[in-house]
């Protein structure tokens, strides 16, 4: 047991960033530096940090952007995915939490790779998260490192997921109203597969996560509910729905080139919006590999990058079938064992 000592970071809706010297936390910071450091051999170890038992609203209110954003353009109604992204953040809802050990990062490529036994990432980095693997691969891991160790660990239920993100929060981010891809991880596209990211370079939140926001999508437990309605209130996996789908949380911050991906999708976006004549200019952005046209009003048309932010907030969902492997989809663990009885 260590102590984890962190700054945190603050965003106010002007885009002034403010940091927060923290030098103890009341949250119990873990390091699993002995018996895990063992297993993994050669300097490879897991952290996981404490997430204190709590309430929360879970869900978006209708004051952040998608929601706010769908309602005051008519345009949208041309749209009916988008209906359903702000749909499935919905109804708000207050759930109480048991506490449990979340990892203070994505499981990286080596993490993988040493339990698994190979990397399925499309950019090798083995201190990167890994990407590229199926909600199937995901909770295989777990189970392989959970017979290994001794202790169960699971992906996080997605009301786990907020919880942590969120961090107290009641902001669409964890630092604020807004954010920027100074304070997350954001893709870069010129083209659809070009893109950079980087990761765990950026301030965690106020209970020690990194990458909650931007960096890769996460994979969650739960089955697929098209909304919020008769949610579990008690931070349970919601199962009877659609397994087929899974959540996925977190997403990336969209740094887009306007000028070279619209010429290199001018085709499509022809496709999509079916010759209609759109008052502003569509954004296109990919999200767990399908297309969604988006509006943007909010920039100023005539900068050349675009960063859409959307994506990363704490209430957002992704729907994504569980056998899907994308470049974008990773996974974080959690359990609720009391690892000082453990390791």
């Amino acid at each position: 047991m260590v102590k984890y000592s962190f700054t945190t970071v603050s965003i106010n809706k002007n885009g002034l960033i403010s940091y927060s010297s923290i030098k103890s936390v009341k949250q119990k910071n873990v390091y699993l530096n002995n018996r895990l450091l063992n297993l993994f051999g050669l300097g490879i170890k897991l952290e996981m940090i404490y997430v204190t038992a709590g309430q929360f609203i879970m869900g978006a209110s209708i004051k952040e952007e998608r929601l706010s954003h769908y309602l005051k353009n008519e345009n949208m109604i041309l749209f009916p995915v988008l209906r359903d992204l702000v749909i499935q953040e919905t109804p708000q809802h207050k759930v109480s939490l048991k506490p449990f050990y979340m990892s203070k990062f994505c499981i990286t490529q080596e993490q993988y790779e040493f339990i698994m036994g190979n990397n399925p990432s499309r950019s090798k980095n083995e201190k990167n998260p890994v990407e590229q693997v199926s909600w199937f691969d995901a909770t295989e891991f777990c189970k392989r490192l959970s017979s290994k160790i001794g202790v169960t660990f699971s992906l996080p239920s997605e009301s786990q997921w907020e919880y942590a993100c969120r961090a107290n929060t009641i902001t669409p981010f964890y630092c604020g109203e807004t954010i920027a891809p100074e304070l997350a991880g954001a893709v870069h596209i010129v083209d659809i597969y070009e893109t950079k990211m980087k990761f765990g370079q950026f301030n965690p939140n106020a209970f020690g996560l990194h990458d909650m926001h931007g960096s890769v999508w996460e994979w969650c437990a739960d089955e697929w509910h098209n909304d919020y309605v008769e949610a579990p209130k008690n931070g349970d996996v919601w199962l009877k729905g659609d397994n087929k789908y899974s959540p996925v949380r977190g997403g990336p911050l969209y740094s887009i080139d306007t000028d070279a991906f619209f010429e290199s999708h001018k085709n499509y976006i022809k496709k999509i919006t079916k010759n209609k004549v759109l008052h502003t200019k569509p954004i296109i952005s990919f999200e767990l590999g399908n297309a969604f046209l988006l509006l943007s009003n909010t920039r100023d048309p005539n900068k050349k990058n675009y960063c859409f932010n959307s994506f990363a907030r704490s209430a957002c969902r992704g729907k994504n079938e569980r056998k899907n492997c994308s470049y974008d989809v990773g996974f974080r663990i959690v359990t609720n064992h009391d690892l000082d009885l453990y390791l």
